[in-house]
């Protein structure tokens, strides 16, 4: 048993000064933060957080739904434009005449001239057009952190990013662990190292076992400590925008769904 410790410490020691494995690190801890830049700007303090959720394609709490009167006038507005630009031909642009006096008109809503157009297959499309781009917009930092107090009430974003982040972590660990694993089986060849290996009391499995191992805790160590640090940012983040938030710790995601599925990887 003292034999198996010795080498796992051994190796473990071994690893965290290798280049390989340090590059490994680094690079998965590129990758999760610019998946995950998110746990930077949620809840929104400014318009720039808002800006860099939707560069980051997070639009779940920033797109708020423009009134009917906004949809019905900005529609107005595209469609003119593209009249006058010619992308609508002249005659073309005759259809559109009724479609531009209902926009216009206080009787009809947006869903009103949607559903009496339908038949109508070269002006619904264009209507289909104007509502998936100008039916949503940005929200200002009042509507975003309404729409995160109304679908995280006091859980916090932590939840959603633990699980976007052991989503992401078990499919980077499949590629990663039979690397690092290979690495060590090479560095033992090219070091002659498996004269040292029957020499040992430990038998070949069990040898090669606890050199995985040496190689799976601190990986796992590292992962676990880079997925409580995020975890930790959002729960300060929260509070620090005056958010009652309920703390969620990130030991039981790790324990439950990343160890097993990484150490199966």
């Amino acid at each position: 048993m003292m034999d198996a410790i010795k080498l796992i410490w051994f190796e473990s020691k071994k690893q965290i000064t290798s280049f390989p494995f340090i590059i490994t690190l680094v690079l998965l801890t590129v990758f999760s933060f610019t998946q995950m830049s998110e746990v930077f700007h949620i809840p929104v303090n400014s318009e720039s957080d808002i800006q860099a959720l939707d560069r980051a394609g997070e639009r779940d709490f920033i797109d708020v739904s423009n009134t009917d009167e906004e949809l019905k006038e900005k529609t107005s507005q595209y469609l003119e434009q593209m009249i006058s630009a010619g992308t609508i031909s002249d005659e073309n642009a005759k259809e559109f005449e009724p479609v531009l006096t209902m926009l216009k008109d206080d009787n009809y809503t947006f869903d009103d001239i949607y559903l009496a157009m339908k038949d109508n297959s070269y002006i619904f499309p264009w209507l289909m057009a104007s509502k998936s781009q100008f039916g949503n917009r940005l929200g200002t930092v009042d509507e975003v952190n309404s729409n995160i107090q109304a679908e995280l009430g006091t859980k916090g974003y932590s939840p959603i990013l633990m699980e976007k982040y052991i989503t992401y972590v078990q499919g980077i660990s499949a590629f990663l662990i039979f690397p690092l694993f290979l690495l060590l089986l090479i560095r033992d060849y090219r070091s002659n190292m498996y004269e040292v290996v029957y020499a040992q009391p430990l038998s070949p499995t069990k040898y090669i076992l606890n050199r995985y191992l040496g190689i799976f805790i601190p990986f796992m160590l590292y992962l676990y400590l880079f997925g409580l640090i995020l975890n930790l940012i959002s729960v300060f983040r929260f509070i620090g925008s005056g958010y009652n938030v309920l703390y969620t710790p990130f030991i039981s995601y790790f324990v439950i769904y990343l160890l097993p599925t990484t150490f199966f990887f």
